[in-house]
């Protein structure tokens, strides 16, 4: 719609200063002379805009200029808050453009909602949203290390088309140049990221995931003390509530190795009802894990290290209690 493209360009000049004409048509994905057309409209009805001819020229907002009020409905100004709010708790920036629009607005500075993608242990994952973000912006080739699902890496080079928030963790949805297919990777999983030099042209991504009837339909039981992360994994029409007080849960879910790892997680009290292979996985993964918690051997490296850790607390405990006459 051209008043949303109106705005876009007000608010495009707010936030880097001046742009060229060409400039702005590429980054709405119009003409010069649409980007020209809109520029007229918005002088014609009061928008501070300054247009310089020649080299080092460009359309800028004039010094002390401000929005017309009448431009924007009370909701239109809400609209807009709320929109630059989102882009901004998401890591798009354009905070300083926000606290100008709510002051002229004349709004409360007070923020409705915040969000923090990263992780409580380290700083990793903000750092490399940033790095992304950047690609797609920019239309730059990425390279990295990728981690399946079973810990195996390969090289990658891609084309990121779009950064995807869902569930808990980030994704990034990317022409591989490595496989020649659209793939979704997830972040956590990219090591050794690399922004290259490489550009490309604007994608079309297409949907994200299969629909969930390409998976299984798994049927699990767990017990009542499970409910709480029951509720808050499952949605509600996929789980149902048993006498017993237990829970019956149906859900269409990949019956893999991953799977099985998830549901052991929950420790006890949960049964994999079907498909019956889903049950083998659990037992095999278990006493894949049992086993090496008993395999001394395998873990000869870290148990030396154990053992020289408590004899070094050890030996500083008889020394403390020497000096206080124990």
């Amino acid at each position: 719609m051209r008043g949303d493209r109106l705005f876009a360009i007000l608010y495009l000049l707010a936030e880097r200063g001046s742009m060229t004409a060409g400039q702005l048509a590429e980054q709405l994905e119009v003409s010069v002379r649409t980007i020209y057309r809109d520029i007229e409209a918005l002088s014609v009805w009061g928008a501070p805009i300054r247009t310089e001819a020649g080299p080092g020229g460009g359309v800028s907002l004039m010094e002390g200029g401000a929005l017309d009020k009448a431009l924007l409905t009370a909701q239109q100004q809400r609209q807009v808050l709320m929109a630059l709010e989102n882009f901004s708790v998401a890591g798009g920036g354009g905070e300083q453009t926000l606290a100008r629009l709510r002051a002229f607005f004349g709004q409360s500075e007070q923020s409705w909602i915040e969000a923090d993608f990263s992780s409580w242990g380290g700083g990793r994952d903000q750092g490399q949203f940033a790095l992304l973000r950047q690609a797609v912006l920019e239309r730059r080739e990425i390279s990295f290390d990728y981690l399946d699902r079973q810990g195996k890496a390969s090289p990658r080079r891609a084309r990121p088309a779009k950064l995807i928030f869902k569930t808990s963790a980030w994704y990034v949805q990317a022409f591989c140049l490595s496989r020649q297919a659209w793939r979704s990777f997830k972040a956590r999983r990219m090591h050794n990221l690399t922004l290259e030099e490489e550009r490309f042209p604007p994608l079309s991504p297409p949907p994200l995931e299969p629909p969930p009837q390409a998976f299984p339909l798994v049927k699990l039981w767990f017990a009542p003390e499970h409910e709480s992360r029951v509720r808050e994994e499952f949605e509600p029409e996929q789980i149902k509530p048993l006498p017993s007080g237990g829970f019956l849960v149906q859900a269409p879910l990949p019956a893999d190795d991953w799977l099985a790892g998830y549901l052991l997680s929950f420790g006890g009290g949960l049964r994999a009802l079907d498909p019956p292979c889903l049950e083998l996985r659990m037992r095999q993964k278990a006493e894949r894990i049992l086993a090496d918690f008993y395999d001394s051997e395998k873990f000869s490296e870290i148990t030396d290290i154990q053992l020289s850790a408590e004899r070094a607390y050890d030996k500083g405990n008889k020394g403390d209690k020497r000096q206080k006459g124990e």
